[in-house]
C-alpha cells in the first residue's frame, strides 16, 4: 500500500475545493447567460432572418461552383469570411 504524505493530502483537498466551486460558478453564470441569450435565438426571430440567410447561401454555393469547374483549388475561408459578414449586415 503506498504512503500519502501531508502534502499530497492537502494538495487533493485544495484541488477538490477549488473544482468544485469553479465547476458551481460555471454552472450558475452558464444559467444566467442562457436566460439572456434565450430570446435572441427564438425561432420566430431567427425567422425574420431566413431571406438573407437563403440568399447569402445561394451567392455561397455559386461562388463555390464556379471555382470548382474552373478546376482550381478552393480557399473557402474568404468565401465564408465575405458570407458571415454579408449575413451579419443584412445585405
Amino acid at each position: 500500500m503506498q504512503k500519502v504524505g501531508l502534502n499530497t493530502k492537502l494538495f487533493l483537498f485544495r484541488k477538490n475545493v477549488i473544482y468544485n466551486n469553479f465547476t458551481f460558478y460555471l454552472e450558475k453564470k452558464w444559467k444566467k447567460d442562457r436566460r439572456l441569450l434565450t430570446p435572441a435565438f427564438h425561432f420566430q426571430i431567427l425567422d425574420d432572418f431566413f431571406e438573407v440567410y437563403n440568399k447569402n447561401a445561394i451567392i455561397f454555393v455559386e461562388q463555390i461552383t464556379l471555382q470548382l469547374t474552373n478546376g482550381s483549388e478552393v480557399d473557402l475561408y474568404p468565401m465564408v469570411s465575405r458570407c458571415t459578414l454579408d449575413v451579419i449586415t443584412g445585405i
